[in-house]
């Protein structure tokens, strides 16, 4: 456990429910996928979460873990993470040698990548079954056959691909790609640990399960949007406070361009966070955050460093604690839905690493 560090010019904090986690955790691994083995996906600094704190977290109940690029698997390797960690990306022969340098796993979607990894590194292979995005196609099978039997050297360990519509159970594609993924699969060695479900896939059906489960979204306490939630809570909130406070009488306008007009008197509240913390420009007027007695709402456009929040209900006050995300209104569904995207990208850009915000757990052991 951490506790919050000792910082009196942040802004704004985000606190991770450590306990929410590990709860999380616990549902997938009990209830949901008895026997699996787990690979927790910490790319995006944990969407959003914290990487090195979420995998200090949960790394003795967790096989392997998962990052987007070579960087984040040298960071977590860097604060004494030692399981297994994936790196999604395609390799690139420039930066190779860092497989090897940081005990990296790759994932390799094409024949002429296994040509320039280092020997003796674990391996993953990709395949691709209908994204269209990384991976190697049923017609390279024998290609990549042959690149293989070029390479003995490598630690090959698994056989991977991704669903495009994991998150519409009821999608023609998660059959149709399960079944070529099972043509390819059957052309490589049977110890090779097979993967195919994300989130979604996890909560959509067992048949997608396979060897290894990558849990993304639902670790940290969200269900794709749509799907059930069997008891999940959010890890994530984020937390600022009132830094000014203002009257307004009924009629007069708020912030740049003047989209809101006070519908009676009231009190507004100025925050120093915006879109360069992370706080969408597109939730503007939209939105409310969590005050200690209920909702109040955002009002005016969101602008690079500053919300205007509005109630004509009590007068506000100065340094009053306000919850952006993760309040009894203001979960990253809502948030999404407010903004018109989807809640792994407000949970990723919430609370924006490198303004200040460090994440961190306040319980203590």
């Amino acid at each position: 456990m951490r506790n919050q560090p000792n910082n009196s010019s942040r802004l704004s904090k985000v606190l991770i429910d450590t306990d929410a986690l590990r709860h999380n955790l616990a549902i997938i691994k009990d209830r949901l996928t008895p026997g699996k083995e787990i690979i927790a996906i910490v790319k995006a600094n944990a969407y959003g979460h914290g990487a090195s704190l979420v995998a200090q977290t949960i790394e003795k109940d967790v096989d392997a873990f998962a990052v987007a690029q070579p960087a984040e698997g040298i960071e977590l390797r860097e604060v004494g993470i030692a399981k297994p960690i994936l790196v999604l990306c395609a390799p690139e022969a420039s930066w190779s040698h860092i497989y090897a340098d940081f005990d990296l796993s790759a994932v390799v979607g094409d024949p002429s990548q296994l040509k320039f990894l280092p020997q003796g590194i674990r391996v993953h292979l990709k395949a691709d079954t209908g994204m269209n995005r990384l991976g190697f196609r049923l017609e390279q099978v024998d290609q990549m056959l042959a690149a293989i039997a070029a390479r003995p050297d490598l630690d090959y360990r698994g056989l991977m691909t991704h669903l495009a519509n994991a998150d519409h159970p009821d999608h023609p594609s998660l059959k149709s790609q399960s079944e070529l993924f099972g043509a390819i699969s059957a052309k490589f060695p049977p110890q090779l640990q097979r993967h195919i479900a994300s989130s979604a896939a996890i909560l959509g059906s067992t048949s997608y399960h396979y060897d290894c489960l990558r849990l993304g979204l639902i670790l940290y306490g969200y269900p794709p949007q749509g799907m059930p939630n069997p008891g999940f809570r959010p890890v994530k909130r984020w937390l600022s406070h009132i830094s000014q406070v203002r009257p307004v009488k009924a009629g007069e306008a708020v912030s740049y361009g003047w989209t809101w007009t006070a519908p009676s008197d009231g009190w507004l509240g100025i925050i120093p966070v915006g879109y360069a913390d992370g706080y969408p420009r597109s939730v503007s007027n939209k939105a409310v955050v969590d005050l200690s007695d209920g909702p109040a709402h955002q009002v005016g456009r969101v602008t690079m460093d500053y919300i205007i929040i509005w109630t004509p209900r009590r007068e506000l006050h100065s340094g009053e604690e306000v919850i952006l995300l993760g309040g009894p209104n203001t979960s990253a569904d809502r948030l999404a839905d407010w903004a018109g995207t989807i809640n792994y990208e407000i949970l990723c850009l919430s609370g924006t690493i490198g303004r200040g915000n460090t994440p961190f757990s306040p319980e203590s052991n």
